[in-house]
């Protein structure tokens, strides 16, 4: 009797855990997870003991931004973070966007220099391309703003030509990253508004006609003053040239130091 008794208490007991309740995260082979290149990643990987989620690895490029990000309003960073997920790619002129041909034209040629220029030009790139993907939405006030994307792709182009002629990458941190952070904080400013706009009705926008109109005008006038700033390109060519005088400095200073040394070089007879 009592090993009948103990036999079915280890049975009770086995069977207790085999079915107490557990917590199961499914995943299924068709789910995905953004990449920050804008493609769509597989949510599983495969492991030693099945599937398990993977979390997709951030761009370089996104990795050197980043700092920027977290700067910003809620908002703003919201916007920012979709500008970060495109991919930067030719654009066309669709129906009803003839007001962005100029735009566009320049947006493309600047998109073959996104290697040579750093990620300043990729994350405005992709700001300007979040922005005509909602006037192309919403189709309203489309020349004003054609002409703020002119204005700030035509800085970019100042950037991106001194960059590619002196063989160096802007890079946060550097003085060249202080003049062009501005410019893409008023991207990011001006693309979150215009983001909130498009989320509106169509009848609540026919209200704000006038004030997304105001605003964008605004903002160009805003870009051309910063523009007259950064025209006189010679003075941007110099601000380059600092940062790599300042990235040799470090590897000439001990030969410096060599040289200084006192009887290392015979004073002249």
């Amino acid at each position: 009797m009592a090993a009948k008794a103990a036999f079915g208490i280890q049975l009770g007991l086995k069977t207790a855990v085999q079915h107490r309740p557990r917590l199961l995260l499914t995943l299924h082979p068709q789910d995905s997870l953004p990449t920050s290149s804008g493609k769509m990643a597989s949510a599983l990987a495969p492991s030693s003991t099945g599937m398990v989620a993977t979390q997709p690895e951030p761009e370089p490029a996104d990795q050197d931004l980043a700092p920027l990000l977290p700067q910003q309003p809620g908002q703003v960073s919201r916007f920012a973070a979709k500008a970060r997920s495109r991919k930067i790619s030719k654009l066309t002129v669709s129906d009803g966007m003839a007001n962005f041909g100029t735009a566009i034209s320049i947006f493309n040629e600047l998109s073959d220099f996104t290697g040579v220029a750093g990620p300043f030009l990729k994350m405005g790139l992709g700001v300007v391309q979040e922005i005509i993907s909602i006037f192309e939405e919403v189709k309203e006030n489309g020349e004003a703003c054609a002409k703020f994307i002119e204005t700030a792709l035509g800085i970019y182009q100042l950037f991106a030509e001194d960059a590619r002629r002196e063989g160096l990458a802007i890079q946060p941190g550097t003085a060249a990253a202080v003049l062009i952070e501005p410019v893409i904080n008023k991207l990011l400013k001006f693309g979150s508004e215009v983001d909130q706009y498009a989320q509106l009705s169509a009848w609540r926008r026919t209200f704000k006609r006038s004030f997304i109109k105001s605003l964008v005008e605004q903002h160009s006038a805003d870009l051309d003053r910063s523009l007259s700033l950064f025209s006189a390109r010679s003075n941007f060519t110099l601000v380059i040239r600092s940062d790599r005088a300042l990235s040799h400095t470090s590897s000439t200073a001990s030969i410096l130091a060599v040289v200084n040394k006192p009887g290392q070089i015979e004073p002249p007879q």
